[in-house]
């Protein structure tokens, strides 16, 4: 006779195995993904935008089946690394953020930990950047996706900006959204051209001049 019970644990003991060979395989494809990412970053530093599928597979460990079949393109690839660079930056943002800080405070908070984020990543960081600015000029689903990103990250700096005590006034009023908005256009700015100067100058940052480059950015509004 048929036991019933053994054909009922069979079942779920092969539907067990099945669900952990899928999770296993989605945890590889997560893994594998991220080394592609890594990878790209690093060869885009080294190599620039001309840097190979080849190239970056190899580093990575991989072959170039692995990065069509997890991005589709090239292009796909280096907009994921672009946007692992901006993964940082939101987790800072998401800190700043939850502070009562003023706004000459917050900006100097913000400013600190960006500079702090990319000491950490060293020149690969600016030469990446660099080459994905030279992407930019080459391709225009690149440059629609990374207009993107940029759109993003000004939406998120200026509703960390917005509302914000502005000490100098009187009586004390907050930064409006407008305001936050144009705070967070210059914010960027003066960051991103410390940071372009400290890889020129052989990695030197000079982060008390950028604090305070950013502080006097509060009397932009009043």
């Amino acid at each position: 006779m048929i036991d019933l019970a053994q054909i009922v644990t069979v079942i779920q003991i092969m539907t067990t195995i099945l669900i952990l060979m899928r999770v296993s395989r989605s945890e590889q494809q997560e893994r594998n993904r991220r080394a592609l990412v890594v990878s790209a970053r690093r060869m885009l530093a080294a190599a620039g935008p001309s840097v190979t599928l080849e190239a970056i597979a190899d580093d990575a460990g991989l072959t170039t089946g692995a990065v069509y079949s997890i991005f589709g393109s090239k292009q796909k690839l280096f907009a994921a690394a672009v946007e692992d660079q901006f993964a940082g930056q939101i987790d800072i943002v998401r800190e700043v953020s939850a502070t009562d800080l003023d706004l000459p405070g917050v900006l100097v908070a913000y400013a600190r930990r960006f500079q702090a984020l990319a000491s950490a990543a060293g020149p690969v960081a600016c030469r990446t950047e660099l080459s994905e600015m030279l992407l930019l000029v080459e391709d225009d689903d690149f440059r629609l996706h990374c207009r993107e990103l940029k759109r993003q990250e000004l939406q998120r700096l200026t509703r960390m900006l917005t509302g914000r005590v502005i000490p100098h006034t009187r009586p004390r009023r907050r930064t409006t959204a407008e305001q936050a908005g144009q705070l967070a256009a210059a914010l960027r700015a003066v960051l991103s051209g410390f940071a372009v100067q400290a890889y020129l100058d052989g990695g030197t940052r000079d982060c008390e001049v950028a604090e305070k480059a950013c502080a006097a950015l509060a009397r932009m509004v009043g």
